[in-house]
């Protein structure tokens, strides 16, 4: 299914849709654990998403390629790409998938800025996910220390996932930096908005 996708998407020539059909492709043969294949279409896709101005989604794409060379024990490579998943999904790395100021339409303005802002928290989730998969790496090279390091990492930002995208961003972002010995949970945002 996925390489009848990619077909299409070549038959179409828009490089989005084909570096999307290469994604799929390569995760069904890592699926099938043949890895190699998985490499070549994930590097294939990678090679889109570099030249696309946007840069579309070039976090999934190397974090797929991490998740390739983690399967296939190249350690190294893993994580190097898990990394750059870390680097690439900082705040304004990328630029957001969709250009605002060049939507005429209002209606779809609202919509693409709503879409760059849950690729906003997408990212942040990302990075997230690569910071655990670099703990796990580390775990089983025995750098305990480490891991454990990068594992609470993961733990101090993952409250910050309410804050990313969000309207009030900003303002956000600051009260749960200063709240970091407590346990944040949606209904303690949901007061703190009501609040301010």
């Amino acid at each position: 299914i996925a390489s009848a996708r990619l077909a299409l998407a070549r038959a179409g020539g828009e490089p989005d849709k084909i570096a999307n059909g290469l994604q799929q492709v390569a995760n069904a043969f890592r699926k099938a654990g043949e890895l190699v294949k998985a490499k070549a279409a994930a590097e294939e896709a990678l090679a889109l998403r570099t030249n696309d101005p946007r840069r579309r989604w070039l976090y999934e794409t190397l974090y797929l390629l991490a998740t390739i060379a983690d399967d296939a024990d190249d350690w190294d490579e893993a994580f190097i790409r898990y990394r750059q998943v870390v680097e690439q999904t900082k705040p304004g790395v990328l630029p957001p998938i969709h250009d605002l100021n060049s939507e005429q339409d209002a209606d779809l303005r609202t919509i693409k800025s709503h879409m760059n802002s849950f690729d906003l928290v997408s990212r942040a989730n990302k990075a997230l996910e690569a910071r655990t998969a670099v703990a796990n790496l580390l775990a089983k090279q025995g750098t305990y220390r480490e891991a454990d390091q990068e594992y609470q990492a993961v733990l101090d930002n993952l409250p910050l996932l309410f804050a990313y995208g969000a309207p009030d961003e900003a303002e956000l972002l600051n009260w749960i930096r200063g709240q970091r010995d407590a346990q944040i949970q949606s209904a303690d945002v949901m007061t703190r908005r009501r609040l301010t």
